[in-house]
């Protein structure tokens, strides 16, 4: 079933239920071939909107400043807030539970959360770090630590006791125990790679790296990624690392070349930088930056068909 999670303000359009998706297919969207509308329309493409208004406690131990990560499962929401470090934990009525995994260099402890996600079978919540994976239960309980060889900004649960992930922001792609794309056991075994990310003749490796990198829930047991590196939006599942879409940015070589520098500023004038993006059963919606405007383009799966608005 799709559904659309928001919590007070809409956090995700895409939650962490299975869902079914069509075969996967190479999609191709054209930025500059698009129509454009006055407005765009989610509510056709969903069964059912749900709201759910966060407990604010007295003491101020549920508030939120920016949420950086979060998690839902079937009966839980788990944040990573910029406010107060740490994992705040509410029920799916929006009740707050607890707040653990606090900041600290103690065992169990915090220093700079990269990401969080969720084993239900287990009742495991994975908290990534730079180079360990703190594992607590879901009644805030801590059970051990991950010890991860590889350099990573963001990792996720997928299911069957695997791990997927992107390579560290800001380094370069050639750097020692980095990686573009990876599928991994919780072992540490490698499933699946992806680290052919480098075109020499725009630019050579040592200077190719990450700038910017989406992980995304899909509709079917799988994420959707975006790295800065590449025009292609990847699947990620238990099956491998397949491409399925193909956005058509039509940048110049000196963008590509800005785009693929880690130590440059990614604001290019005249390009689509893409911003974010979803997928339902039947469409595909990405955001992208345009001059400094923000739009949202909608392709159809079905038809083909490629409409955008001013967001």
């Amino acid at each position: 079933m799709k559904k659309l999670l928001l919590l007070v303000l809409i956090l995700s359009l895409i939650g962490c239920t299975e869902k079914k998706m069509h075969s996967l297919e190479l999609d191709r969207i054209d930025l500059k071939e698009a129509k454009m509308l006055d407005e765009l329309f989610f509510e056709a493409d969903l069964d059912s909107i749900e709201y759910i208004l966060l407990e604010m406690t007295p003491d101020g131990e549920s508030s939120i400043n920016n949420i950086l990560d979060y998690c839902v499962t079937n009966d839980y929401i788990f944040i990573h807030s910029s406010k107060k470090g740490g994992i705040l934990q509410f029920n799916r009525s929006g009740k707050f539970i607890r707040h653990f995994a606090h900041k600290g260099d103690g065992p169990g402890e915090t220093i700079s959360i990269n990401s969080i996600s969720a084993n239900e079978e287990k009742e495991e919540l994975y908290i990534s770090q730079l180079s360990t994976t703190l594992v607590y239960d879901f009644h805030g309980n801590y059970l051990k630590t991950i010890k991860i060889s590889r350099l990573t900004s963001f990792q996720y649960y997928l299911k069957n006791n695997l791990w997927i992930e992107t390579g560290k922001l800001f380094l370069p792609i050639n750097y020692p125990r980095m990686i573009g794309l990876g599928i991994f056991n919780l072992d540490g075994d490698t499933i699946d790679i992806r680290n052919n990310f480098v075109n020499e003749e725009i630019l050579s490796a040592d200077i190719t790296g990450i700038i910017n990198s989406y992980l995304i829930s899909g509709i079917s047991n799988n994420y959707l990624s975006y790295i800065s590196l590449s025009d292609t939006i990847f699947s990620l599942s238990s099956k491998g690392i397949e491409p399925v879409y193909e956005i058509n940015t039509e940048r110049t070589i000196e963008a590509k070349k800005k785009l693929s520098n880690f130590r440059s500023d990614n604001m290019i004038e005249n390009n689509f930088l893409i911003h974010d993006f979803f997928e339902t059963t039947d469409y595909f919606y990405v955001r992208v930056i345009y001059n400094s405007n923000m739009y949202i383009y909608s392709y159809n799966k079905t038809n083909k068909q490629q409409v955008y608005s001013l967001n």
